[in-house]
């Protein structure tokens, strides 16, 4: 049997012996074996904290070699975790939106070399001779210790 996944569940308001409402009626998000409540009754805001609790949970898994994992994962993982520290975030977005249009459907596997001087080559200017590749190389080195190769 396959798991649900991360979802949102309306639990009932509940009622004490006299018939009053003991506790009102709330989404709760149920992931794995976990309830978390959004504090709500109102269906948007509580897709709001879904999309907030997914987001905040997601974290790349080890996978079995470098040819699984998507450099796109790799430089969402960095966005959420290191990008904003940069002295420019909004310099760091547009620099991660260059990679990830040329990197983001490529395994790590894939860089190699070859790969990395056709990537100058096309990209050239800004970010080639910017220290956003020297970031993004540490972060994919930092990424293969996760995973066995």
């Amino acid at each position: 049997m396959r798991a649900k996944g991360t979802r949102l569940w309306w639990r009932k308001p509940r009622y004490d012996g006299a018939g009053k409402v003991s506790h009102p009626g709330v989404w709760l998000i149920l992931d794995g074996g976990r309830s978390i409540s959004t504090g709500t009754a109102d269906r948007k805001e509580a897709e709001r904290a879904l999309a907030q609790h997914i987001n905040q949970s997601w974290r790349p898994s080890p996978q079995d070699s470098a040819a699984n994992v998507k450099i796109a994962d790799v430089l969402t993982y960095y966005a959420r975790e290191r990008a904003r520290s940069w002295a420019d975030p909004k310099r760091a977005a547009v620099q991660l939106r260059e990679l990830n249009e040329w990197w983001g459907s490529r395994k790590l596997s894939d860089v190699t070399a070859a790969t990395c001087r056709q990537f100058t080559a096309i990209i050239g200017g800004s970010l080639a001779e910017s220290d956003g590749l020297r970031r993004v190389r540490k972060v994919i080195r930092r990424m293969l210790g996760v995973v066995r190769l």
